[in-house]
């Protein structure tokens, strides 16, 4: 058997058996260049066709027909929601559209690096270097698109607050309507208001009459009728009728009348237990010394006269007609201290309240008191 083998494997033989396993090599990588290369030109193809696509953007029906119809919805219904909604629908449209663009390109950079792989293992470097700056320019643009995805939320973040401040303004709108409609309903309702019964209108005088009276005891008020001692002393003159002081007794009388008023008020009703608690409690007396005299009575007014406007406004909120009262008297507070500013000669003291106090100046007194000073001057 060893004869018989003897001579079939020779030297020339095996050599070509080795060249031809070396020309099946080198055929089967010229293979896998030219697949790779056929491969390259395709993904070229594909990448100069992406690269050169516009962005996209919604075509003219998308966007006319959703703002036409949410325009025609938010007037008729005047709501601007209609119209957000409309915008929300195209932006989510558009948003879409750069996401399916960004993946689209994200996929051809990866066969693009794939290809260079490929061309690498098959050792073709001059093929892996064609798809490198391709790979990157697929890179830039999927940067440029992400700024620009990036640019457009920041675009539909202020498209959402212009939303906010549009509803902020229809809401404010439908507020004042709403506040025109309650003050007309409300003029209406006191066009029609009944007239008040006799326990109101006997309460409303009684405000009128205290504010009155507490009028008269300021223009009686002399700084000699009050005081420990010359308190004491105008009430035996009064009663004994021994150095009586003109103007004393009305003054007397006057401060008399506030404590009796206001027990009244407080019998039938016209004013609440705590509301007469109070009003006695700043009740002034002739005791007092004559500063702390002006003082409560500053206090007992402004007590009488909260009460009085607070009666007003109660019945009207009530749809009491209140219109035809006669207004509530005015203040004659620092009247005392301006006479007697007058008296000592002080002009700057006296123009000063006259100035404060316009309505005073065809005051009978207050225009006695100007003579007065002026011929103090003129001495």
């Amino acid at each position: 058997m060893s004869s018989g083998l003897e001579g079939t494997l020779s030297g020339t033989d095996l050599q070509t058996q080795l060249e031809a396993l070396r020309q099946a090599q080198q055929e089967e990588l010229a293979r896998q260049a030219q697949a790779a290369a056929a491969a390259g030109s395709q993904a070229q193809t594909e990448y100069q066709q992406a690269a050169a696509a516009p962005p996209p953007q919604l075509d003219l029906a998308s966007l006319f027909v959703p703002t036409l119809l949410g325009n025609i919805a938010s007037t008729i219904a005047q709501d601007p929601s209609f119209r957000e909604r409309a915008g929300q629908q195209i932006q989510t449209k558009q948003s879409d559209l750069l996401k399916a663009r960004h993946d689209n390109l994200t996929a051809l950079r990866d066969v693009f690096a794939q290809k260079a792989e490929q061309a690498k293992e098959a050792g073709d470097l001059e093929a892996e270097e064609k798809y490198r700056p391709r790979i990157e320019a697929l890179s830039k643009q999927l940067e440029v698109l992400g700024q620009r995805k990036f640019l457009r939320e920041q675009s539909e973040r202020g498209h959402e607050q212009d939303l906010e401040r549009q509803r902020i303004e229809h809401q404010n709108r439908l507020s004042e309507i709403e506040a025109q409609a309650n003050a007309a309903a409300q003029k209406a309702a006191i066009t029609k208001a009944k007239p008040p019964s006799a326990k109101e209108r006997e309460a409303l005088t009684s405000d009128v009459s205290t504010l009155k009276l507490i009028n008269d005891v300021r223009r009686s008020f002399k700084s000699e009728f009050t005081g420990p001692y010359q308190g004491r002393r105008g009430a035996a003159s009064q009663v004994t009728g021994v150095a009586r002081r003109q103007g004393e007794g009305k003054f007397r009388a006057f401060t008399a009348s506030l404590r009796n008023q206001v027990l009244k008020l407080r019998s039938g009703g016209q004013i609440t237990l705590g509301e007469a608690a109070r009003l006695l409690e700043e009740l002034p007396t002739a005791d007092n010394p004559s500063g702390t005299f002006l003082d409560k009575l500053d206090a007992f007014e402004s007590v009488a006269r909260d009460i009085a406007e607070t009666r007003r406004e109660s019945l009207s909120e009530l749809g009491i007609d209140v219109s035809g009262l006669s207004n509530l008297p005015g203040t004659l507070s620092g009247r005392p201290q301006a006479l007697e500013a007058a008296a000592a000669g002080n002009r700057e003291a006296f123009v000063q309240f006259l100035t404060d106090n316009p309505e005073l100046r065809s005051d009978p007194e207050m225009i006695a008191a100007a003579r007065r000073l002026k011929q103090m001057e003129r001495r």
